[in-house]
């Protein structure tokens, strides 16, 4: 930290350096309250986070379905948008590659369910 100006480190040597951020640590870990609330605020981040992939995931899930059952509907011409509910996105994402071929229904099937 040469030539810092930062008014709550003037110019300290290293080991002076590091014992301020460890005393500032330890009052940290002491005020409960402090804590609680670092405690609180990243718990809430992380929820956040979650809830958004998982948001995304759903998302990009029933979208898939709906395209596919769309894509069923046209080339084999039956609702199969109950079967398509009960698949996982690995299994959509099956599909996907496999109803280019030409093959049965049956045979769409068989090879996801695989």
């Amino acid at each position: 930290f040469k030539n810092n100006e930062y008014d709550g480190i003037i110019k300290e040597e290293k080991d002076d350096l590091i014992k301020q951020v460890v005393e500032m640590y330890e009052k940290f870990t002491e005020d409960k309250m402090m804590w609680d609330l670092a405690f609180v605020r990243e718990s809430a981040r992380m929820r956040e986070e979650g809830m958004m992939a998982e948001s995304y995931d759903n998302g990009y899930a029933s979208g898939k379905r709906a395209m596919l059952q769309s894509l069923i509907m046209t080339k084999y011409g039956q609702d199969e948008s109950e079967w398509l509910e009960s698949l996982t996105v690995k299994q959509l994402e099956k599909i996907t590659e496999e109803i280019l071929k030409e093959i049965t229904l049956d045979e769409l099937k068989n090879k996801v369910e695989k």
